[in-house]
């Protein structure tokens, strides 16, 4: 099951950089994440979780994130959060196995 939200980026545009936590939370570790940022997807396979990575956006693009479970387990819990500027705008949860949660800010 996949799971998005979005949420606004305000204030950051043309103002200059937001700074961006994105983590991710689960069984054991990520068979991968994804990140978009900045227009520049990244992907990271076999990630143990928690795992957790800080990056500046320039407000000009949304910014995403993906994780899928790679547990297989059953009662599996894959969540991602994305905090810009201190405060938590995006956070999802996505159960079972090789679930998949996705979270972006735009």
């Amino acid at each position: 099951m996949a799971v998005l939200a979005a949420f606004g980026i305000h204030g950051a545009g043309s103002q200059g950089s937001s700074n961006v936590l994105l983590a991710a939370t689960g069984n054991g570790a990520a068979s991968s994440i994804t990140v978009d940022v900045n227009n520049n997807e990244t992907q990271f396979t076999n990630q143990s979780l928690p795992w957790s990575e800080a990056v500046s956006s320039n407000g000009q693009y949304g910014v995403v994130i993906a994780i899928q479970d790679g547990s297989g387990d059953p009662n599996a819990v894959t969540t991602c959060t994305i905090t810009i500027n201190g405060q938590q705008v995006a956070n999802q949860t996505a159960t079972g196995p090789y679930a998949i949660a996705s979270c972006s800010a735009s």
